[in-house]
């Protein structure tokens, strides 16, 4: 009974296992790393990134899934499988033997014995670690060894104890629940998370996102993991402002501090064509060390000082004198003057 319970258990356990690898199956290794940084080009013919610069397509964001074997959950299960054939397989065994071992030394003349053979007799003699035994009525005897004596009817045997069917389902009930809160608390997580990073690793940000959704904001680092998802989600959209600020909550988490810059540097862009002159100027100059930030920081007074020159030609005098020989500024501060 006690080997059947224990299969049964070792079964359970065993399927669970495998629900747990098919259930995360594709996940145990990284993908091949893929360019998960969104292709970013400028859209200005006269803002191209400079040739020395690897940009972000070749620091490639990409994400290592957790693999289930990494978790202590798989290390749980193998060890309450050593439990259980300890319990129900090795211990009972080792007590069988103990008691046998006990009975054989405990053997004196006079003793009924049974040979592990099934042949039936006296013992008139012990010898070390033999007995001479009659085996019938005309004292045919009989020299054998201990280890071949299966039990002794002068021994009085132990009470067996009477199974109790409630205990045994009990424990099977007990490991069945266990094996499904693994499953239900690390296993199903642990998929959907990874599944996120896939997602992610694919450039497939929403839904990484809706992933995410499904699990609670302490597991691992998926309150950050969220906001940064969706500030590439924001990005993909093109809404760089809201992007940069999204990637600047989380304070150098992964390539945030990378992606904040290079959404500035496009909202930059996006303000210079727009003709917002004074603003886009702020940007560049905050990104001065970013890509081509510093050479279009006086692209961009150029500009306005063009686009201002009838309406507001002082200003843009004072423009074209700080510009010195960048392009053209000399001739047309000539022309403002003239």
């Amino acid at each position: 009974m006690r080997k059947i319970l224990a299969i049964a258990l070792c079964v359970v356990f065993a399927g669970a296992a495998l629900v747990a690898c098919a259930g995360t199956e594709g996940l145990f290794s990284a993908p091949p790393n893929s360019a998960a940084t969104p292709n970013i080009s400028n859209n200005d013919a006269d803002n191209q990134q400079s040739d020395g610069d690897a940009g972000l397509a070749e620091e490639a964001d990409s994400f290592q899934t957790v693999s289930f074997f990494e978790n202590y959950s798989m290390v749980l299960m193998i060890l309450l499988l050593v439990i259980i054939f300890y319990v129900f397989m090795i211990r009972p065994e080792r007590k069988h033997k103990k008691k046998l071992a006990e009975m054989r030394s405990s053997i004196s003349v006079g003793d009924e014995i049974v040979t592990i053979e099934g042949i039936i007799g006296t013992v008139v003699a012990v010898d070390g670690e033999s007995v001479i035994m009659d085996t019938s009525e005309d004292k045919a005897r009989l020299h054998i060894t201990k280890w071949a004596i299966g039990s002794s009817s002068s021994k009085i045997p132990e009470k067996k104890k009477k199974k109790n069917i409630f205990v045994i389902a009990g424990v099977s009930t007990a490991a069945i629940a266990l094996v499904f809160l693994v499953v239900f608390l690390i296993v199903i997580p642990l998929n959907s998370y990874n599944q996120a990073l896939v997602y992610f690793n694919d450039e497939q940000y929403e839904e990484a996102l809706a992933c995410l959704e499904e699990l609670s904001l302490e597991y691992r680092d998926v309150n950050d993991l969220r906001t940064y998802f969706s500030a590439y989600v924001t990005f993909e959209q093109g809404e760089y402002e809201l992007a940069a600020k999204q990637f600047d909550e989380l304070n150098g988490f992964r390539y945030s501090d990378k992606m904040k810059n290079e959404s500035n540097y496009l909202y930059a862009n996006e303000l210079l064509n727009g003709e917002k002159y004074d603003e886009a100027f702020v940007l560049f100059e905050h990104l001065s060390e970013y890509k081509d930030s510093a050479e279009l920081m006086p692209e961009t007074r150029y500009r306005q000082a063009v686009a201002i020159m009838e309406s507001d030609s002082t200003r843009a005098r004072e423009i074209f004198e700080e510009l010195g020989d960048y392009k053209d500024s000399a001739l047309l501060l000539m022309e403002i003057e003239g």
